[in-house]
């Protein structure tokens, strides 16, 4: 059918050094790459900058359907107080606080609902659910502050909190309450990541104050270990697999922790030390600090992933959802530090930038057939010329993105 369709418009469609022949050989090699392992490439994105509400501005988490909570300060730089924000449609909106000074957003679902600390009246951190125009203190364990770090679809809120000894604990605020988890003998610990299943990753001290990344599941804390020094888990997803970072001598390293073994995950191109992963999605990509993107073994920097020419340098990349979305902060184009930013994965022969891979796209790759030298539009893979290769990745993602 889609020789067909294109068959039809021909004449309309290409330029005239497309005869027939050449037609229906190209999509002859079409039909044959659909069977063909295409070439692979490196995922790209496009980078966004979400905007500010006055100073320095950072995008901590991000949802299933790309809203991004974060804080920006008020006054340019570190000037005047921070507010946590929701970054939603291309705006973002201040969130208040809790009737003190400063507010931070550190999570948010696909509801909209924003987890993170802010000050109260009397000057101390406590955490915070925001909806709908509304910001809930989320009490404590019966100290004084509390923290809260993420936040899952189901409403189910992570985070640290006092009790009346000052001594703080990993907590999940459920709806009729929190629930302490405990710790590993001393008087700390902290959940910094809840999956969609319910269960929470962070550390927790033993006594003598040294820390372990723990798993909390089947109402069970799990101590995750360590491949040297000690060692704090910052994100989870649905298969249980955790990731965060260890310490020894003053220098950590990122780790990823899968069915009871734990691994480096290497070294960032250009950087070897003090590498810390922040957040796991559901297909085992993995990010972190200097901005990473981890997967299948392979660690790539995120400011090579951007488009030529694009002048950002990505410093930390704190959230990835399952779609591939990646929200962070870095250095703009202008040389504005600590700028939250939104990357948005680039969709390989999406030609015409709509979203989708289609008949039009194939049409612009077509036209542009055996362009040669360098500033091709149908140069899917970077190489200068548009040929087979190309039409081969195209093709592996066809209907990719599409309605």
């Amino acid at each position: 059918m889609l020789i067909n369709v294109y068959a039809e418009k021909e004449e309309e469609m290409f330029p005239k050094r497309f005869n027939r022949a050449a037609f229906t050989l190209l999509c002859s090699v079409s039909l044959l790459l659909i069977c063909v392992p295409a070439p692979t490439l490196a995922q790209r994105y496009t980078v966004q900058e979400l905007g500010t509400l006055g100073g320095y501005n950072y995008g901590v988490g991000i949802s299933a359907n790309v809203k991004v909570g974060g804080y920006s300060y008020t006054a340019p730089g570190y000037g005047g107080v921070a507010h946590a924000f929701l970054w939603e449609d291309g705006e973002m909106i201040d969130l208040g606080t809790l009737g003190g000074a400063n507010s931070y957003g550190n999570d948010v679902n696909s509801a909209g609902q924003v987890v993170g600390f802010s000050n109260n009246a009397q000057g101390r951190h406590r955490a915070f659910l925001w909806e709908d125009g509304e910001m809930t203190d989320l009490g404590t364990l019966g100290g004084l502050r509390s923290w809260g770090t993420a936040i899952n679809e189901a409403g189910l809120v992570v985070g640290s909190a006092e009790l009346p000894n000052g001594y703080r604990h990993a907590v999940i605020w459920h709806p009729d309450g929190p629930e302490d988890l405990g710790t590993f003998g001393g008087p700390w610990s902290e959940a910094n990541a809840i999956s969609e299943n319910g269960d929470a990753a962070g550390w927790a001290e033993y006594l003598g104050g040294y820390r372990s990344a723990f798993l909390y599941t089947n109402d069970e804390m799990i101590d995750l270990g360590t491949l040297d020094g000690s060692s704090c888990a910052f994100g989870i997803n649905e298969a249980n697999q955790v990731t965060g970072y260890y310490a020894s001598g003053g220098i950590t390293r990122a780790f990823l922790w899968d069915d009871g073994e734990m691994i480096d995950l290497g070294d960032v191109p250009g950087w070897n030390h003090d590498i810390k992963a922040w957040d796991i999605n559901n297909h085992g990509q993995i990010v972190g600090m200097p901005a990473f993107l981890w997967e299948d073994g392979a660690m790539q920097r995120l400011t090579d992933l951007l488009p030529e020419g694009h002048g950002w340098y990505l410093i930390s990349a704190t959230s990835i959802n399952d779609e591939g979305y990646i929200t962070g902060y870095g250095t703009n184009p202008d040389g504005v530090a600590q700028v939250a930013f939104l990357l948005t994965p680039i969709i390989e022969g999406d030609l015409n930038g709509d979203g989708c891979v289609d008949q039009a796209d194939l049409g612009i790759l077509l036209a542009d057939w055996d362009c040669t030298g360098g500033g091709c539009a149908g140069d899917i893979d970077g190489d200068g010329d548009v040929d087979q290769a190309d039409l081969g990745l195209l093709l592996a993602n066809w209907g990719e993105g599409c309605l």
